[in-house]
């Protein structure tokens, strides 16, 4: 796959009819919260040969609170939401 990454526009749609957003980058964590974040992170196989990892709850939760983009603080609103 080759595609550029920008963030809020990069997305793939899952055979699931789910849209997933690709990040290059996590602009809130350090490189031990990365490390710890991406070592908990899921794998999701979207085919038999590409796997991707997927970001907890919780950390993607810290990303976007932390953030200073008004949409990444209304995703943590939505998040939050849906989580209850």
């Amino acid at each position: 796959m080759n595609i550029p990454f920008i963030e809020g526009y990069t997305q793939i749609l899952l055979d699931s009819g789910i849209y997933m957003d690709l990040m290059s980058s996590l602009q809130q964590f350090d490189k031990d919260f990365f490390n710890t974040a991406y070592s908990n992170a899921s794998v999701y196989f979207l085919s038999d040969t590409i796997a991707i990892k997927i970001l907890s709850y919780e950390n993607l939760l810290y990303e976007k609170k932390k953030s200073g983009r008004e949409k990444d603080k209304l995703d943590a609103k939505e998040l939050e939401n849906l989580n209850k």
